[in-house]
């Protein structure tokens, strides 16, 4: 009798596991499907903060079984983006999707795009060289929140690296899923494209509230890390003096920003353990 018992309660127990881990799954493929549609990392980093504040009182064994099904989901992922490049060198004329992760250096422009091919999406490097200040201005005010641009250029392989200590460029481009690089001669048009993230609405604010101000190249880059407004006459300045550190996101950032995640979870009512666990699944994303 008690044998019977007890494989009745292994069987119970095994069936109860078996429902628990369910929701995992789901949530697998769920941020698969919405990030392999939208390709936004905010998808992914949503629906795991709802599983965790939804089974916060969970052991802590199925918490990490939900760490380990998002590493799967980017796994997969970048399979899926390792497909062969549609793109070949030579010139072309197109639209393309600037980031707004793209930064100025001097009067160049450089940073990640996006463009359709046969209706594939491919990520490129792009370079732009700016003919004007006021150019330059326009197309930063722009790109505050990424910037869907037609323009003519011509695209190119980078050039393979020799020396084991300089940067390696190619392999930069590969952990991106990049294989080209466009060197932008003309922008013929350029619209502005809306993002939801934090960062780009607060650039936003500041440049409206202190327009014309001289300050706000300086605003910009020490509280958000934007260092578009500055020349390169300036930008060779900060470099010379060892202060260029302060024109971008530093550790102090990045901590002002846990802080504020760590007080809001507690606020929230979610368990310590857990906290640091999204903490640990979060930081990595703000060196990205």
């Amino acid at each position: 009798m008690n044998k019977r018992l007890s494989v009745e309660n292994i069987n119970l127990q095994m069936k109860a596991g078996r429902m628990v881990l369910l929701p995992a799954y789901v949530f697998s493929i769920i941020t698969t499907v919405l990030f392999w549609l939208q390709e936004n990392l905010l998808w992914i980093m949503l629906f795991f903060l709802l599983t965790l504040l939804h089974f916060r009182k969970l052991p802590f064994q199925f918490i990490i079984f939900l760490i380990l099904q998002s590493a799967l989901v980017f796994f997969l992922l970048s399979i899926f983006h390792q497909a062969d490049s549609l793109l070949s060198a030579g010139p072309w004329e197109g639209e393309i999707l600037i980031s707004e992760k793209s930064k100025w250096n001097g009067d160049t422009l450089t940073g990640m795009g996006e463009v359709r091919v046969r209706r594939n999406k491919e990520n490129i490097f792009i370079k732009y060289k700016s003919i004007s200040e006021l150019e330059k201005l326009k197309l930063s005010n722009m790109l505050l929140h990424g910037g869907k641009c037609t323009v003519t250029g011509v695209f190119s392989l980078p050039p393979t690296v020799s020396n084991p200590f300089v940067f390696d460029f190619p392999r930069f481009l590969t952990t991106n899923n990049t294989s080209f690089v466009l060197d932008i001669d003309r922008i013929i048009k350029c619209d502005m494209v809306g993002n939801t993230f934090a960062r780009s609405p607060l650039l936003f604010f500041v440049n409206n509230k202190m327009d014309g101000s001289e300050w706000t190249k300086y605003v910009l880059s020490l509280v958000l890390g934007d260092r578009s407004l500055f020349s390169e006459q300036e930008i060779n300045i900060f470099q010379q003096t060892g202060i260029i550190h302060l024109l971008a996101i530093s550790g102090l950032h990045v901590g002002i920003i846990i802080a504020a995640l760590t007080f809001i979870s507690f606020r929230v009512g979610m368990l310590r353990e857990i906290i640091y666990i999204c903490l640990i699944f979060f930081i990595p994303f703000t060196f990205i």
